[in-house]
């Protein structure tokens, strides 16, 4: 990650100000089931993701991939034996769908095809746990020499969570990690090598504290893997996913505004503290943010709230100097078959676009030029401006969020003689992308002179400024 050349704080009765450059690793998309659902020699489906135009891919992001076998290599006697929830039958759900649609070949062609076309960097999720011991070097080899730019390779995925934990606790972790680390450092010495943080707890007793605790005092690697869904409905949560969810009001509307307030709890205090916490444990190393969301929710997921909170966590990432730890990271998820979480959706053999595909292409502009500066404006509590200019501070984008629920004019120092101006909104947080009744709105306009601008309720508004 380049080091951070302008952190300004300054403070008014109207907003906070901080700007630093933009790091193009932050925007990154896991490719998790992506190749089972899609064909990525679809014109049609690459110009979708040109369009995103992602910097990093992650690949397979499960810890029982095996290179050389059919699709992802499964073997279902392993993962009964290594996994005690729900990813056993959805191994077994993943295995129906590839037979069904014939595949008979190893889906990392697949990745590096998409990797190619779209021109990405990659990271690799590391099978520590079943792979023979070069799997891993020969996957990297596989990359290289199809020209792939591989950045490094995470030590397996969430091996701390409680479904391994009658086979995987933080010594063999320890020592299974250090082997796949020396053998891929045999072959290339310069491989960034991360491995997986527990979450955080606040009992230092907590098996979760001992892993990490334990993993600190290692220096094999040269930063940690953090996953983050952010969870803003009530229920019973696990991996990412809310299995039962709570009624806390009697509207949608009130309910959308308590979630609303919780969400940016998060945005304001929450994830700054995550990343300070982590930061603390582990000494300041890099963090790898290998997989967000929010928490899969049938409540938000697919709404004008998923894709608002989306943006804003992305231009987060990129302006908030206590959050500069963060080296890269990789949106959970790219393709697949569920609702709300990934970016297409595959739904009875259509490719379905879901709520982020908009705003994700609203934001790729920004991480094409390391060179960028991002300014980040507090404006209200429900409202937030993030500039981003070049190296001789000409402005050349403004992200506007508004998350409250009226209209807001906003005043700009100088006039922009040229613009375009693009705006995804809707009518309530819970708008969906495929409700005609209800829908989502995306509107683009050539504006001149623009001095003011009245932004819409619950909307994200990009100004391009024409030089």
């Amino acid at each position: 990650m380049r080091t951070l050349s302008i952190i300004i704080l300054f403070f008014s009765s109207s907003f906070l100000f901080s700007q630093q450059l933009v790091n193009s690793d932050l925007f990154g998309l896991t490719t998790e089931t992506t190749f089972i659902f899609t064909n990525v020699r679809d014109s049609d489906f690459i110009s979708k993701v040109k369009k995103i135009s992602p910097k990093i891919l992650r690949f397979p992001g499960s810890n029982f991939y095996h290179f050389g076998g059919i699709g992802y290599g499964l073997d279902l006697d392993e993962i009964d034996e290594w996994h005690r929830a729900g990813f056993p039958k959805r191994a077994r759900g993943l295995l129906r769908n590839s037979k069904q649609r014939g595949h008979k070949h190893d889906y990392i062609e697949d990745f590096i095809v998409l990797a190619k076309k779209i021109n990405a960097r990659v990271i690799i999720t590391a099978n520590i746990i079943t792979a023979k011991d070069d799997e891993t070097v020969n996957i990297l080899k596989k990359l290289k020499s199809n020209g792939i730019e591989v950045i490094g390779v995470e030590m397996g995925a969430e091996l701390s969570n409680q479904s391994y934990n009658h086979k995987v606790n933080k010594d063999n972790y320890i020592v299974w990690s250090k082997k796949c680390a020396k053998k891929i450092k045999e072959f290339y010495p310069d491989m960034k090598i991360t491995v997986v943080a527990a979450p955080l707890m606040n009992n230092p007793l907590n098996r979760h504290s001992l892993w990490n605790r334990a993993l600190a005092k290692e220096t094999f690697y040269d930063g940690i893997i953090v996953h983050n869904y952010v969870k803003v409905t009530t229920g019973e949560d696990r991996y990412g996913e809310m299995i039962t969810e709570s009624k806390e009001a009697d509207s949608k509307k009130i309910a959308f505004d308590i979630y609303k307030k919780r969400v940016l709890k998060f945005f304001s205090t929450g994830f700054i503290e995550k990343i300070q916490q982590y930061n603390l444990v582990f000494d300041n190393k890099p963090i790898w943010i290998t997989e967000w969301n929010l928490q899969y929710s049938k409540i938000t997921g697919n709404t004008l709230f998923q894709g608002l909170f989306s943006v804003h966590y992305f231009l987060d990432l990129a302006s908030e100097p206590e959050l500069r730890k963060v080296e890269l990271t990789t949106f959970h998820n790219l393709a697949g078959r569920d609702y709300g979480g990934s970016i297409f959706r595959s739904f009875q053999g259509v490719l379905e676009e879901q709520v982020t595909y908009y705003p994700m292409q609203m934001l790729s502009n920004v991480f094409e030029d390391n060179s960028l500066i991002i300014t980040k404006k507090v404006i209200s509590n429900e409202c937030f401006q993030y500039d981003i200019m070049d190296d001789n501070s000409i402005l050349k984008y403004s992200f506007i969020i508004n998350w409250s629920g009226n209209d807001r004019k906003i005043k700009f120092d100088k006039t922009i003689l040229n613009s375009e101006i693009d705006q995804f909104c809707g009518d309530d947080l819970y708008s969906l992308a495929d409700n005609e009744e209800d829908l989502i709105h995306f509107s683009s306009e050539l504006k001149y002179n623009v001095n003011e601008l009245l932004l819409k309720p619950y909307s994200l508004t990009l100004i391009k400024v024409k030089h």
